[in-house]
C-alpha cells in the first residue's frame, strides 16, 4: 500500500501546514469561480488534500486507509494512484460546473474517496459479478446517506465522486488492464 501511505502523509502534511497558517484554506479550496473563471486548476487537486478539522482528516484518512488496503493490492499502486488523482480532477471539475451558479467552497479527500469506492464497486463487478457489486453499492449508498447528516458537507461532490469512480473503474477493467 505504498501509494495509500503516501497520500495519507500528504494529507496530514497539508493539514499541519493549514493549521500552522503556512497554507490558507481560501487558496486551496475547490471553488467554482476560481476554477472556471480564473483558471486556477490546481485547486482540483489541492482541495482533495486539504482538511479543516481534526475529525475531518481522521475520518477521511481512516477511509483512505481502508480503501487502500482493499483496493490497491487488487489493481496495483500505479492504477490506484492514477485513478485516485484522475477521479479527484474529473469529479471536482464536474462539481464546479454543477455549482457554477451557486458556488460553494469545499475541501477534503471525500470526493476522491467516494470515487475510489466507485472503482472498488466496478472492480467487484469485474471480478465477482453483479450481485457482489450491487451489495457494495448498497453499503456505499448507506455511507452516502450517513454523510448527509453532517452539516456543511457538499453531498453533490460525493455523488460526483461516486459516479466518476464507477465510470473510471468500468473503463479501467474494460480496456483490459
Amino acid at each position: 500500500m505504498p501509494v495509500t501511505f503516501f497520500f495519507i502523509i500528504i494529507n496530514v502534511s497539508v493539514f499541519i501546514a493549514i493549521k500552522l497558517n503556512v497554507l490558507q484554506t481560501s487558496e486551496v479550496t475547490l471553488y467554482s469561480p476560481a476554477v472556471l473563471e480564473r483558471h486556477e486548476f490546481t485547486r482540483l487537486i489541492t482541495a482533495g488534500f486539504s482538511h479543516y478539522a481534526p475529525w475531518h482528516i481522521l475520518m477521511n484518512m481512516a477511509s483512505l486507509y481502508n480503501l487502500g488496503q482493499i483496493l490497491e493490492p487488487r489493481i496495483g499502486s500505479f492504477a490506484f494512484c492514477s485513478l485516485y488523482l484522475l477521479s479527484q480532477i474529473i469529479a471536482g471539475l464536474l462539481l464546479c460546473i454543477f455549482r457554477k451558479n451557486k458556488p460553494v467552497q469545499g475541501l477534503g479527500a471525500s470526493i476522491a474517496l467516494f470515487a475510489m469506492s466507485g472503482v472498488y464497486i466496478a472492480t467487484l463487478y469485474h471480478l465477482g459479478g453483479a450481485q457482489i457489486a450491487y451489495s457494495e453499492l448498497g453499503r456505499t449508498a448507506v455511507s452516502l446517506l450517513i454523510v448527509t447528516a453532517i452539516p456543511h458537507v457538499d453531498h453533490l461532490g460525493h455523488i460526483c465522486g461516486l459516479v466518476v469512480g464507477i465510470l473510471l473503474g468500468l473503463a479501467y477493467w474494460q480496456i483490459g488492464v
